[in-house]
């Protein structure tokens, strides 16, 4: 899903071993020219929106099974948080 008060995408995973993948799909689809990040958590981060976070939840109740919530950021969305952090790849924990 994507919100116009969050820059990135929020997706619901069954399987995390294919977050990087999946993260690099997202970016180029939604935000090709920007470097990206991501992350993958049991829930949704504290720092989206609570919108964002109340479907998220709402959809891995539906799904009824062990999920993971990957979050991809484009790089302008969290230079300031992530100033570190230069190439793609998961944000470190």
């Amino acid at each position: 899903m994507k919100t116009n008060d969050f820059a990135g995408a929020v997706l619901v995973l069954t399987d995390p071993t294919t977050a990087e993948e999946t993260a690099a799909y997202v970016a180029s689809g939604y935000f090709p020219d920007s470097p990206y990040h991501y992350t993958v958590t049991e829930s949704s981060p504290t720092s989206l929106p609570s919108s964002t976070r109340e479907s998220t939840a709402a959809l891995q109740e539906k799904l009824g099974t062990e999920s993971v919530v990957l979050t991809v950021y484009p790089w302008a969305a969290t230079e300031s948080i992530l100033s570190e952090r230069s190439t793609n790849g998961q944000i470190p924990s």
